[in-house]
Protein backbone atom coordinates (compact mmCIF):
# COMPACT_ATOMS: atom_id res chain seq x y z
CA UNK A 1 0.00 0.00 0.00
CA UNK A 2 1.57 3.65 -0.71
CA UNK A 3 1.87 6.16 1.32
CA UNK A 4 -1.25 8.11 -0.37
CA UNK A 5 -3.31 5.28 0.10
CA UNK A 6 -2.79 4.85 3.75
CA UNK A 7 -3.38 8.77 4.10
CA UNK A 8 -6.70 8.37 2.01
CA UNK A 9 -7.60 5.46 3.95
CA UNK A 10 -7.01 7.10 7.29
CA UNK A 11 -9.19 10.15 6.25
CA UNK A 12 -12.08 7.96 5.35
CA UNK A 13 -11.32 5.75 8.27
CA UNK A 14 -11.73 8.82 10.54
CA UNK A 15 -13.58 12.64 11.15
CA UNK A 16 -10.86 14.39 10.86
CA UNK A 17 -6.92 13.32 11.07
CA UNK A 18 -4.25 14.85 12.94
CA UNK A 19 -0.29 15.18 11.01
CA UNK A 20 1.25 13.29 14.51
CA UNK A 21 -1.30 10.24 12.77
CA UNK A 22 0.49 10.91 9.57
CA UNK A 23 3.25 10.58 11.30
CA UNK A 24 2.82 7.61 13.45
CA UNK A 25 2.48 5.91 10.34
CA UNK A 26 6.25 6.37 9.28
CA UNK A 27 5.04 9.21 6.59
CA UNK A 28 7.45 11.66 6.95
CA UNK A 29 6.74 14.02 3.89
CA UNK A 30 2.86 13.65 4.65
CA UNK A 31 2.32 17.33 3.01
CA UNK A 32 3.42 16.26 -0.46
CA UNK A 33 1.32 12.89 -0.18
CA UNK A 34 -1.68 15.44 0.76
CA UNK A 35 -0.69 17.42 -2.09
CA UNK A 36 -0.81 14.23 -4.13
CA UNK A 37 -4.41 13.57 -2.86
CA UNK A 38 -5.56 16.90 -3.65
CA UNK A 39 -4.11 16.79 -7.24
CA UNK A 40 -6.01 13.59 -7.46
CA UNK A 41 -9.47 15.46 -6.79
CA UNK A 42 -10.03 15.01 -3.34
CA UNK A 43 -10.88 18.14 -1.12
CA UNK A 44 -9.12 18.59 1.72
CA UNK A 45 -9.15 21.55 4.24
CA UNK A 46 -6.19 21.53 6.56
CA UNK A 47 -6.88 23.70 10.27
CA UNK A 48 -5.38 23.83 13.44
CA UNK A 49 -5.28 20.40 15.69
CA UNK A 50 -8.23 20.45 17.76
CA UNK A 51 -7.88 16.82 19.15
CA UNK A 52 -4.95 17.02 20.29
CA UNK A 53 -2.69 19.70 23.12
CA UNK A 54 0.34 20.86 20.58
CA UNK A 55 2.39 23.40 21.61
CA UNK A 56 2.60 24.29 18.12
CA UNK A 57 -0.27 25.40 15.86
CA UNK A 58 1.29 25.06 13.16
CA UNK A 59 0.12 21.33 13.52
CA UNK A 60 -2.64 20.76 11.51
CA UNK A 61 -5.26 18.24 11.42
CA UNK A 62 -7.42 16.96 7.73
CA UNK A 63 -10.82 16.12 7.53
CA UNK A 64 -12.00 14.58 3.72
CA UNK A 65 -14.45 17.04 2.67
CA UNK A 66 -15.35 15.27 -1.04
CA UNK A 67 -13.39 12.71 -2.83
CA UNK A 68 -14.26 14.62 -6.51
CA UNK A 69 -12.93 11.67 -8.30
CA UNK A 70 -15.78 9.33 -7.41
CA UNK A 71 -18.48 12.22 -7.19
CA UNK A 72 -19.07 11.18 -3.85
CA UNK A 73 -19.75 14.14 -0.45
CA UNK A 74 -18.68 12.38 2.49
CA UNK A 75 -21.50 13.61 4.84
CA UNK A 76 -19.42 14.92 9.12
CA UNK A 77 -19.55 12.41 11.38
CA UNK A 78 -22.35 14.18 13.12
CA UNK A 79 -24.70 13.56 10.55
CA UNK A 80 -23.82 9.87 9.71
CA UNK A 81 -24.58 9.43 13.85
CA UNK A 82 -28.00 11.21 13.49
CA UNK A 83 -29.08 8.76 10.86
CA UNK A 84 -27.90 5.85 12.93
CA UNK A 85 -30.04 6.91 15.53
CA UNK A 86 -32.73 7.49 13.69
CA UNK A 87 -32.49 3.75 12.52
CA UNK A 88 -32.23 2.37 15.57
CA UNK A 89 -35.25 4.17 16.92
CA UNK A 90 -37.87 2.61 13.89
Amino acid sequence: MTQQEIILNMLIDKERVCVTDMMSQFIPDYRRRLCDLKEAGHELVGRPCEQHKHKSRNLKEWPLVQKKSLGVVLPPQQEIDNQIKQLSLV
